[in-house]
């Protein structure tokens, strides 16, 4: 499930995953990581665009048991210059991992 309209991200019991789905202008790229007490789980993170859906899917595979932090970063297709912002972070308590 994802969050919709609040700040927390959804873990359940039997999940290996989160999934947060994020609509967003067409010349925009997304981009996102997780961590976990301040330190950033290498491979933890997948944002893919969805054409049928037109959605952003962002995946997070947290490795352990606690308190976890997404971001969700962006940029402008068109922008060669900067690099992306953070844009939204959620927070993702897991407390049971398969």
């Amino acid at each position: 499930e994802a969050p919709r309209h609040r700040s927390n991200a959804v873990w359940t019991d039997n999940a290996s995953y989160a999934e947060v789905l994020i609509q967003a202008p067409d010349d925009v790229q997304l981009s996102c990581n997780i961590t976990y007490n301040n330190v950033k789980i290498e491979n933890g993170s997948l944002a893919q665009y969805n054409n049928d859906k037109r959605l952003w899917q962002l995946l997070f595979a947290p490795e352990r048991i606690g308190l976890h932090e997404l971001t969700v970063y962006a940029k402008r297709n068109n922008d060669t210059e900067s690099s992306s912002t953070s844009v939204v972070q959620f927070n993702l308590d897991v407390n049971k991992l398969q």
